[in-house]
């Protein structure tokens, strides 16, 4: 349920030729000197006391505090409870809204530092350039989840590189990514490379001259769904970033065991596997388990059963891209990859049910869970 109020302009301006200024301001606790500004923090703080059900009281006007963030979005700030706040004027008058309240998802300071760093001197070739190889016809989803992700978690240019059918649908659905065709990946100066969700199990051809193609040029790649079907049969012809992103299933079919196996042995397990195919590894799970190829393993803290929908690990394969792209080793970029596309379900858990979180979502979260990064 949420409060709304609306107050009529002009009795802020009475009050303020009746009482001044600094009456008002100290009412509403605030610094704001504008009419229209203060009948509008009046009517956000009737309108929480509306939504909390006490009507707005001496407390409210005392400890009330409303923030905007770096684009000017409001909330309001109230008993160690942070609200999302509307605040809108028309004519003579201004309106608030305040609903639900915002679980405010803070980022690990461990995490912050492994971000990598955004200049303010910087360019799209600053942060680098990521291929990606999904999608093909009845799977173009795929390309665009993993495309889209990579976009929003900072990759400076993503190239998505597709089959001709695929290709025409993802120039209409894409708008900030370059779709070519998939031959075209090698004639291209690539920082990684995230391949894999959709690809399908009969191009046998060309993911071979691709695993060839980032182990000459030692280009960085992240590999998903399909593309594990390839890392098996080929094995790692000497690509030395290699990250793999398996779920249960996938990693037991990586070890040729049982599921079962994976389950009641994650660690050994993702050791195994990281040794096998030299690589970093990340088993999906209720707790993700991150292994490097030194043996170091990490447990993921973030993230939800919001994430066991169909496309969630397109995203954290393209996020995981990004990173790499933006110049992370390896081994760190699985573990931010992991981390924001975790937080990011954790955020809207918070905001919506974690049955109805779609992979789209997650995507769109990354907006707000990156508000802590500072500029270099």
């Amino acid at each position: 349920m949420s409060g709304i109020d609306v107050v009529q302009i002009a009795r802020i301006e009475n009050l303020i030729k009746r009482r001044g200024i600094t009456f008002v301001q100290k009412m509403l606790n605030t610094r704001e000197d504008r009419s229209d500004t203060l009948a509008g923090i009046f009517a956000s703080y009737e309108a929480l006391g509306k939504h909390i059900g006490t009507g707005i009281n001496e407390d409210i006007l005392k400890n009330a505090e409303i923030k905007k963030d770096k684009l000017g979005k409001p909330t309001i700030f109230y008993n160690g409870e942070t609200y999302e706040l509307s605040i809108s004027h028309d004519g003579d008058y201004a309106i608030a809204i305040v609903s639900g309240k915002i679980n405010q998802i803070k980022i690990e300071e461990e995490f912050l530092k492994l971000l990598p760093k955004r200049p303010k001197n910087s360019n799209k070739s600053t942060f680098g350039r990521l291929g990606v190889v999904a999608g093909r016809r009845g799977m173009v989803g795929c390309a665009k989840l993993v495309a889209n992700a990579a976009m929003r978690a900072g990759s400076g240019y993503v190239y998505v590189f597709t089959d001709e059918t695929s290709k025409e649908i993802l120039q209409v659905s894409l708008v900030e990514e370059i779709i070519d065709d998939k031959e075209n990946i090698f004639t291209h100066k690539l920082d990684a490379i995230a391949m894999g969700p959709g690809i399908g199990y009969d191009d046998e051809e060309f993911v071979l001259k691709v695993f060839s193609f980032a182990a000459k040029k030692n280009i960085k790649m992240v590999l998903d769904a399909d593309g594990l079907f390839y890392l098996k049969k080929f094995g790692n012809i000497g690509i030395k970033n290699l990250t793999i992103t398996p779920h249960l299933l996938e990693a037991a079919r990586l070890l040729d065991v049982d599921s079962t196996e994976i389950t009641e042995n994650k660690i050994e397990c993702a050791k195994q596997i990281s040794q096998k195919y030299n690589t970093n590894v990340i088993i999906k799970s209720d707790e993700s388990i991150i292994c490097g190829k030194r043996g170091e393993c990490f447990w993921n803290p973030t993230g939800n059963n919001g994430l066991s929908k169909a496309g969630s690990g397109d995203v954290l394969t393209g996020t995981i891209g990004a990173f790499l792209a933006n110049g992370v080793d390896a081994l760190n970029a699985t573990r931010l990859g992991a981390y924001f596309h975790g937080l990011a379900a954790d955020y809207l858990a918070a905001h919506i049910s974690k049955r109805s979180i779609l992979a789209s979502d997650i995507i769109e979260a990354y907006k707000y869970v990156f508000l802590e990064e500072n500029d270099a």
